[in-house]
This record gives structure tokens, C-alpha cells and sequence, in this order.
């Protein structure tokens, strides 16, 4: 009687792939922060609201190095799923080129569709929001330099809103 012979194989182990994948998510992950050079947020309160007198304040630290240089301003924003619109209107002041001279800018950003739904990634009830402002924001000293955001919306307080903050990325 002959025996079947069976041959066994090694299943080769698939941990090298997994670590260059894993890798790659990190890289990735990593380089979608590439050149952010300055980042903060300002919460708004959820059980109060914003204000319209609330203004959030963005102090651009010194010690940074960041005068004398051009750099693309984005505008983040996170908002509850009972934000009652599908956009909000900003007021943008920032001194940055003249410590005495305030440059205003009006944004209006889209946070919804038509139908209600959210634009961009969601946690739950989270919504986030990224506005890259079209033109690039010149630096020119940081001793006293700031950003301010006021909400411009009718309703007052303007629920809905959980925090909004800045970036500064170099181009």
C-alpha cells in the first residue's frame, strides 16, 4: 500500500508587508502635515455658543522665526451635526505685516450641500472643515502679531460650532 505523500508548505509570512504598509500609512499620515509651521484652536463654547462679540484671538508666537516670509493660511472649523446651516460667514483681521494696521477679509465657507450633507470628514457628530484662503498672507514681524475671527452669522449666539482654528503652512 502505498502512502499519499504529502508536501508541506510554508505559508510565508506576510509581516514584511504589513510593516511596509504601516509604514507607508505613517509616511503618509506625516507628510499631510508637511510645512505647517504654526497651528492653534480656539473652543467655543457648545453650551453657550458663539457670540457675535466672541472674537477668538490667534497670538503668532515670536520665537518661531516666522517674519519675512509668505505663507498659505488655512481656516479650520468643527461643528455638531445641530449646526442649524449649510455655511458661515467670517470676518478675518490679522496685523501681520504692520503691528498697527489690521487687514480685513470676509470669508464666506460652505459647510453643507444643498440636501444638509456635511462636506469633508466626520467623527460621529464632529464635523470638520478646512478653508484655504486663495491668496498667500505675508509676515512681516511677529512681536505683537495676531489673527482674529469673529463669527458674521445673524444668529446671536450661533450654536453648533465646537472650536476654529488656523494654520500656517510654508508654500
Amino acid at each position: 500500500m502505498k502512502q499519499n505523500q504529502f508536501r508541506m508548505y510554508r505559508h510565508k509570512s506576510s509581516f514584511p508587508v504589513v510593516k511596509i504598509l504601516l509604514a507607508g500609512l505613517l509616511l503618509g499620515a506625516v507628510s499631510c502635515q508637511e510645512g505647517v509651521v504654526y497651528s492653534s484652536y480656539c473652543p467655543v463654547s457648545a453650551d453657550k455658543g458663539w457670540y457675535r462679540q466672541d472674537t477668538l484671538v490667534y497670538n503668532l508666537p515670536s520665537d518661531l522665526g516666522l517674519a519675512d516670509s509668505f505663507y498659505r493660511l488655512e481656516i479650520c472649523l468643527r461643528n455638531y451635526g445641530n449646526y442649524p446651516y449649510r455655511d458661515i460667514w467670517l470676518e478675518v483681521s490679522q496685523n501681520w505685516k504692520d503691528s498697527l494696521v489690521y487687514e480685513t477679509d470676509t470669508l464666506h465657507i460652505y459647510l453643507a450641500d444643498e440636501e444638509g450633507n456635511q462636506y469633508r470628514g466626520n467623527t460621529g457628530n464632529l464635523h470638520q472643515h478646512v478653508y484655504t484662503c486663495s491668496r498667500l498672507m505675508e509676515v512681516r514681524q511677529t512681536e505683537s502679531a495676531n489673527l482674529r475671527i469673529v463669527s458674521m452669522m445673524k444668529t446671536d449666539p450661533l450654536p453648533g460650532i465646537s472650536d476654529v482654528g488656523i494654520r500656517l503652512i510654508r508654500p
